[in-house]
């Protein structure tokens, strides 16, 4: 009888794309990752790695001596000192101490981008305490000065990785605090919406009235200023009367009557109207 197991799927493997230039360390890290899944030893890393290699990688692969090509240590040595040459490492890390939160990226992805480039830089000499050092700081720096304040205080955070699990905390914890208050917030949007569309009804009605007003002819402001107009005609058009005989048309120097030694008869002002001055002794 056949074997059953032959007639079983098999299972695919696992593999990068191939590498064609650009952050060797980084993709290095991808191809161990798929190693361990396919459950490859080192003698077969270093058969499977120089077929994923393409353009200059695969050049600098056949510049190497038999003996580095077989060592998988040997290999990827090399290969990441031929690969990343001194220049890159500089500017590897003028990038890495330049390099900020960018909108939409994760607290998480900056610091996988963050330990990449010091990777890259390849300035600590091996120290895992200066390479964790100066990871933590400039990931410190490039936060906002508030949740650095509070990763500072805090004696649980040591190292990049709970700094970033203390973050994503604080991230959930802020965002369950603003859902809570848009659930009572008077002033959320669900809630002012009848407020507003009140006020806009009230500024349409208020607007047709106040247009209403403007072209009926007989309105109360049109009257007004007839009236006014009418009134202070009439004063300008008052006639003034003589001082002395008390009749209009004619100023008291001026009086036909002349002057006769009597008292005139608006000696008290304008009017026409006289007064007596008491009883003569």
């Amino acid at each position: 009888m056949a074997n059953s197991d032959s007639h079983q799927p098999s299972v695919g493997l696992s593999l990068p794309d191939p590498f064609r230039g650009g952050d060797f360390a980084q993709w290095l890290a991808h191809f161990e990752l798929c190693a361990v899944a396919n459950g490859w030893s080192d003698v077969v890393k270093a058969r499977k790695l120089p077929t994923l290699l393409k353009d200059d990688a695969l050049l600098i692969f056949f510049e190497l001596p038999e003996e580095t090509r077989l060592s998988f240590e040997s290999l990827t040595s090399e290969l990441k000192t031929r690969l990343n040459p001194a220049g890159a490492q500089s500017l590897a890390f003028r990038e890495f101490e330049r390099a900020s939160l960018q909108p939409g990226e994760t607290f998480r992805a900056f610091a996988a981008r963050l330990r990449q480039l010091l990777t890259r830089a390849n300035t600590c000499d091996g120290n895992v305490n200066v390479f964790k050092r100066l990871l933590l700081q400039r990931f410190y720096s490039a936060l906002p000065k508030n949740r650095a304040r509070e990763l500072l205080i805090d004696p649980n955070v040591s190292s990049i990785e709970t700094a970033v699990e203390r973050l994503e905390f604080l991230s959930s914890t802020d965002a369950q605090f603003n859902m809570d208050n848009d659930a009572w917030n008077p002033n959320s949007a669900d809630s002012i919406a009848p407020t507003v569309a009140a006020l806009k009804q009230q500024l349409q009605d208020l607007s047709e009235r106040v247009a209403a007003l403007s072209v009926e002819p007989g309105n109360q402001l049109s009257a007004a200023i007839r009236r006014s107009r009418t009134n202070s005609g009439r004063r300008n058009n008052r006639r003034l009367n003589c001082w002395n005989c008390g009749q209009p048309g004619h100023i008291a120097r001026m009086c036909p009557c002349g002057t006769t030694g009597r008292a005139p008869l608006n000696d008290q002002g304008p009017g026409g109207w006289g007064h007596h001055h008491g009883p003569k002794h």
